[in-house]
Parts: structure tokens; C-alpha cells; sequence
């Protein structure tokens, strides 16, 4: 394995359930696109167990930010993304917890195997034990941008 050529740490502060930004020590902020997720967009909303609408964007977020509380983050990456974002596997630097793996491994994102097929077997498991999004209805986030991008 390559060593990765960007490495960040530092507070980290959720945008989303995929996204963080951190603080590094000097005080520089670093946008990260967590690397192989998805997680439903902030405005996305999905339908529960009961076939009640919630806001699944808002929970996956929430999700993320009790996950890493205050702990320092860090991100090992080897590349942007065309937003300058930088791409990243990230972890809770107190629990050694892997921010990617535990979002989809609880439901709360799905594999992004357009990039990674990492999360793969992760979220065959969550489906199978219908955690999170998999308890009920939810449209893929890529398709969710992309019907939003096309006016839908």
C-alpha cells in the first residue's frame, strides 16, 4: 500500500454526513468529502418503519456530529475531488473509530461504489438488518442531486 499524500487533523466540524471541515493546529480549514459514502443531502427527507416522512439529511448529519463529538479527526488522503475537497478516509482519533464504515455500517449513509467498494459488505449488513435508512424508503443521494439538478 502507498502512503497517503494528504494527511489532516484537528477539530473537525460536520456539514453534512459526509463532509467535514477541520481545523488543523494553525488554524488553517480543510473541506473533506469522506471518502466511498454517500449520506442523504441536509434538505433530503425518507420515509421510516412507519412510512412517516423524516428528515433523513438532518439525521445522517446529526448522526456524524454524536460520532465524533469533540474528538480530534484525521484524514488520509491521496487526492481532491473537482470542488477542492479533499478525499478521505477519516477517523475519531480518541475511539480509533473509521467515520465512513461506522455512518454506513449504522445506515445513516450508503457505499458510494462509484468510488470505493470498500463499505460494500458493511451495507449488506445494515440492509439485511434494516439499520437506519434501510428500516425504510429512501432515493440514493446521487439520484436525489441529480433530480434536483435536472428541476425535478
Amino acid at each position: 500500500r502507498t502512503s497517503p499524500e494528504i494527511v489532516v487533523e484537528g477539530r473537525a466540524r460536520v456539514v453534512d454526513g459526509d463532509t467535514l471541515v477541520l481545523e488543523e493546529g494553525d488554524g488553517e480549514k480543510e473541506r473533506i468529502r469522506i471518502l466511498g459514502i454517500d449520506a442523504p443531502e441536509t434538505k433530503q427527507s425518507c420515509q421510516g418503519p412507519d412510512g412517516q416522512g423524516y428528515a433523513c439529511g438532518v439525521e445522517s448529519g446529526a448522526y456524524l456530529r454524536q460520532l465524533i463529538q469533540d474528538d480530534p479527526v484525521q484524514c488520509l488522503a491521496a487526492k481532491r475531488d473537482m470542488y477542492s475537497r479533499i478525499l478521505g478516509v477519516c477517523f475519531d482519533e480518541r475511539t480509533g473509530t473509521e467515520l465512513g464504515e461506522e455512518m454506513v455500517r449504522a445506515g445513516e449513509a450508503v457505499a458510494y461504489t462509484q468510488y470505493s467498494k470498500a463499505y460494500v459488505p458493511v451495507e449488506a449488513q445494515a440492509r439485511e438488518s434494516k439499520r437506519g435508512l434501510w428500516g425504510g424508503e429512501f432515493e440514493n443521494p446521487w439520484d436525489y442531486r441529480k433530480a434536483k439538478r435536472a428541476g425535478a
